[in-house]
């Protein structure tokens, strides 16, 4: 996809308000703009920048060792994030000024991203600090508005390819905690729009978001990834909203087992939460185009 992308006019766009695993990704896009973006402007960027990755980590470990964190440290960051929302708002409304002078619907259109991204930085800081169940929902939350933004006030003419894990693109997904996936909470109108295709695989290894390799589990008989198996091809499409329900496919239209990640065993119909499926048999890790040595 990213080689095809260099290739052609296709554009990328995330829509996720967690941080980019590069820390310096959004800094670079605003210093693109540096004919038109004032270096007070642009210190203000680098600040928050720096401050929403410096606590992310900073919290984080606390929270991956499920300690508590120092009542000081929460201060510090309480103070920050009073700080990061009054320089957010400075600088939303001189995006807004600058949106409504610029002529060049290129570089509003850049500058709406910048202020997006910039309410998305917002939204993260006021919310990464809750528990893991209640940040599950509203990053969720946050990611369909993200998409709906996208489709509908920056790009409402093209064709958009929404590549996500296949948690996040479920229909109608909902967990007994209440959890519901981009998927199942984005705007009918987008739904009735798309068609939602899962990706899986049935052996091999691959990496963990942080980079670390492991090899994918032998998925269980009678799953998703064993059905479409046994057509015995490297990669398979099967194209779930034409099909009438037989004795030979009824797995789809019923309670079936994939493995989440290659490794969970999860529950799922099919048809209900995907047009259509993609199996590739073997998978291998990625070969990174350029590797954060901090990672």
């Amino acid at each position: 996809m990213f080689q095809l992308m260099k290739k052609s006019d296709l554009s990328l766009i995330g829509i996720d308000s967690n941080p980019s695993s590069n820390p310096e990704l959004f800094v670079k896009f605003v210093q693109q703009l540096s004919s038109v973006v004032s270096e007070d402007m642009m210190g203000k960027i680098e600040y928050i920048e720096a401050g929403a990755y410096k606590w992310y980590y900073q919290l984080g470990q606390y929270k991956a060792r499920r300690k508590k964190v120092p009542a000081e440290m929460l201060r510090e960051f309480a103070t920050f994030k009073e700080k990061a929302s009054a320089v957010i708002a400075d600088l939303e409304a001189i995006h807004k000024e600058y949106i409504f002078d610029l002529e060049n619907q290129e570089l509003v259109r850049q500058f709406k991203i910048i202020l997006r991204c910039l309410q998305n930085r917002l939204y993260f800081i006021n919310h990464f600090h809750n528990n893991y169940r209640t940040y599950r929902k509203v990053r969720e939350k946050r990611m369909k508005e993200n998409l709906e933004w996208v489709c509908q006030e920056l790009y409402p003419d093209e064709k958009i390819i929404i590549w996500a894990h296949n948690l996040h693109i479920f229909k109608q997904y909902k967990t007994f905690t209440g959890f519901e996936p981009l998927g199942a909470i984005v705007s009918n109108e987008i739904k009735e729009q798309s068609y939602y295709l899962g990706l899986f695989m049935y052996e091999g290894e691959i990496h963990t978001d942080t980079g670390q390799p492991y090899k994918i589990e032998k998925p269980p008989k009678k799953s998703l990834e064993d059905y479409m198996h046994q057509v015995q091809s490297p990669a398979l499409f099967t194209d779930f909203s034409q099909l009438e329900k037989t004795s030979v496919n009824k797995w789809i239209f019923t309670k079936t087992i994939f493995l989440e990640s290659g490794t969970m065993p999860t529950l799922f119909v099919p048809r209900d939460q995907l047009d259509g499926a993609l199996l590739v048999e073997s998978v291998s890790p990625p070969e990174y185009l350029k590797r954060n040595k901090n990672k």
